[in-house]
């Protein structure tokens, strides 16, 4: 079995943390009223001693894909334990299971105290979510709008991670042997390239399809470059005055995209593979690309350390003329359902997990760039640096969704490129996309819905 597949499914006694609060004292102001002699400290009042008693034990239900459990979260919240005698109990759910699963026990009033989704603030029903506006790490988010919930602004995501990069990670030996010799930088060369790995028999792309997330990867990047060319474009898509399919070029992009499996670059097992497989691949140099987040460089050197080095990361663009580097906010976010029966507790864990100390521990094990000012002294891993440098000679950019409409709720865009690549028409999978996220965005009130 995957060792990784061990790991993540392995129960594990995990526990948590409550902050203690903070404490008044017999400090040098109060020791008017007392005797010569007497020592201040030498008979705590009652109000001291109630200060210094222990909470009771609380177990706090804790809730996340099984792709993002990894050796960091679990550090967190084996430290979280140390410091106390709460418990966390961790449950998992398979990736392209899980959001139908927290999305069904939130309307139900089941949902765990805390859960992890993705960090984007307006992908859940803001009125299901705990505010966390209060908190004091708030201040220091680099990207607090993303982390809002947009009918009052208040901030209801606690990002976990660092700033994510998204690109195409290759295979640099495999690069070698077919006699390429740079990183390809337009759709052109790109092609080219999968042609040279095919020609040695390698696979070209792998694309991990049964993972929903996987196949939206190459139109979150190619889209943002055809948008960009659009003045008032994300405007214009918010409030319904055109849809995506009808952007000039958007349908031209995906057709494009579509044609790297009509091709035959891609693993024949497409649809049933997983990003798990991919890592074995990629190790076995068994394909030559891989479109992915630069998170996934952690579980990379953890299950294949000896394979890590021959990796590196290149930006995906499906234009011969327009390319960005897309970095983005951190995608994983930390929430307290509202039905929580722990509120309390599950504020002081998710403090917990913003504090320095538990951010040092975390990034340490998975180098990155964090969500906070003021942390600059931690060192993003070797694919996030390759994206930097091309940073430095092209635009930034997020995923269109993101970078362009993000206040529209987009909806499943996993589902609606998988069905693509599943062989569903183009028309049809836009068109059945477009009627699921009306009433999405009717329920927003934003107008022209």
């Amino acid at each position: 079995m995957n060792k990784w597949i061990q790991r993540v499914t392995a129960p594990a006694a995990l526990s948590v943390l409550l902050l203690a609060a903070a404490c008044g004292g017999n400090g040098a102001g109060n020791t008017a009223g007392n005797t010569a002699g007497e020592s201040p400290s030498a008979s705590p009042s009652a109000v001291q001693k109630e200060e210094v008693k222990k909470k009771d034990p609380v177990t706090l239900t804790y809730t996340t894909f099984q792709g993002w459990r990894d050796e960091a979260l679990d550090r967190l919240i084996e430290m979280y334990e140390e410091e106390s005698g709460n418990k966390v109990e961790l449950t998992t759910f398979p990736d392209n299971q899980y959001e139908n699963v927290i999305r069904t026990k939130l309307a139900s009033g089941d949902a765990p105290d805390v859960f992890q989704f993705y960090s984007n603030g307006t992908l859940l029903p803001g009125e299901l979510i705990e505010s966390l506006d209060d908190s004091p790490w708030v201040a220091n988010l680099i990207f607090p709008k993303r982390y809002q919930r947009p009918s009052d602004g208040k901030v209801i995501t606690a990002p976990l991670g660092g700033s994510q990069v998204q690109g195409i990670v290759y295979n640099k030996e495999v690069f070698k042997k077919a006699g390429i010799e740079s990183a390809p930088r337009t759709y052109t060369e790109f092609v080219d390239a999968a042609e040279k790995i095919k020609a040695i028999g390698v696979t070209p792309i792998y694309l991990n399809n049964k993972d929903a997330w996987s196949a939206q990867l190459y139109f979150l990047m190619a889209y943002s470059d055809v948008l960009a060319k659009q003045d008032g474009i994300g405007d214009k898509l918010l409030h319904n005055q055109v849809k995506l399919q009808d952007v000039p070029g958007i349908v031209e992009t995906t057709e494009k995209i579509m044609a790297l499996k009509d091709k035959g670059y891609l693993n024949e097992d497409f649809n049933s593979a997983t990003y798990q497989m991919a890592f074995e691949a990629l190790e076995a140099d068994q394909v030559g690309m891989w479109a992915t987040l630069s998170q996934y460089y952690s579980t990379m050197s953890e299950d294949y350390p000896e394979a890590v080095d021959k990796l590196g990361m290149f930006p995906f663009t499906a234009s011969d003329t327009d390319i960005h580097a897309l970095i983005a906010p951190s995608g994983n976010g930390n929430y307290i359902s509202a039905s929580s029966k722990h509120k309390d507790a599950a504020k002081e864990f998710i403090d917990f997990l913003m504090s320095d100390k538990a951010q040092e521990a975390y990034f340490s094990i998975k180098p990155g760039i964090p969500p906070f000012k003021g942390m600059d002294s931690f060192e993003a891993n070797p694919w996030e640096k390759q994206m930097q440098e091309y940073a430095k000679e092209m635009p930034i950019m997020n995923a269109w969704n993101n970078e362009f409409t993000f206040e529209m709720n987009s909806g499943d865009l996993g589902k609606l490129h998988q069905d693509m690549f599943m062989g569903k028409e183009i028309k049809q999978s836009f068109d059945d996309w477009y009627r699921s996220i009306v009433p999405l965005n009717q329920a927003r009130s934003i107008e022209g819905w």
